[in-house]
């Protein structure tokens, strides 16, 4: 279902039987840095979901997910062949064209358009390092993400508020749930089986392991 603001087209996607096997592989491609998987499962995964038809002039995708697509991020698909790029970062990304937000559901989203007043507050959580206690790689563009999104929220008159590295904990997360946006440039992971263990991971401190499941998650 594509909704612009000139028309509403619904369109059957035929995935193939290997779509979920592309899903698997492009999640693991990220957790274990495998570029030559990473760019063969995201470009088969940007193609078939249709969104290489999208019209050049949408700046902003609001992105209503269902079932496993749920733990797809949009954001990290490439929108170009990427055959001859050898760098993550020199890969085209969905978010280099186009803004992407998600919603659970339309008509929370609309909902959501009708509000006029916001707490305009920021809270940034960014552990940076997770190789020696998780296995899964740093991320220390993370601490340049916050400094770009300080910078742009400040000079919109936003409060910024950071837990950074090592002060990126469970404790100062469930002690910081203020705001309007919580933003948290970390790792998770989806059990699709126990979908409680589901779960993100932060830094350890004397009361918490790190890992935030969703069973433990409370708004």
């Amino acid at each position: 279902l594509k909704i612009t603001d000139q028309k509403v087209k619904i369109a059957l996607i035929d995935h193939p039987e290997k779509f979920k096997k592309w899903m698997l592989g492009f999640r693991n491609s990220i957790k274990f840095s495998t570029l030559s998987v990473f760019k063969t499962t995201s470009f088969k995964l940007f193609s078939n979901l249709g969104l290489d038809n999208l019209p050049s002039k949408i700046s902003e995708l609001v992105i209503i997910p269902d079932y496993y697509l749920s733990t797809l991020p949009f954001e990290a698909l490439i929108v170009k062949d990427p055959k001859s790029t050898s760098r993550f970062e020199d890969l085209n990304y969905l978010i280099l064209n186009q803004s992407i937000s998600y919603h659970f559901s339309a008509s929370l989203w609309n909902k959501s358009k009708k509000i006029k007043t916001i707490d305009k507050t920021l809270t940034c959580f960014a552990p940076v390092e997770f190789q020696q206690n998780f296995g899964y790689s740093d991320l220390p563009g993370s601490l340049e993400e916050v400094s770009l999104l300080e910078k742009t929220f400040t000079n919109n008159k936003w409060r910024i508020t950071e837990f950074l590295n090592e002060h990126a904990t469970e404790t100062n997360l469930h002690n910081n749930l203020y705001g309007n946006i919580l933003h948290l440039p970390t790792h998770g992971e989806v059990n699709t089986t126990h979908p409680e263990l589901s779960c993100i991971y932060l830094s350890k401190d004397y009361r918490n392991d790190g890992i935030l499941y969703l069973s433990l998650i409370h708004i």
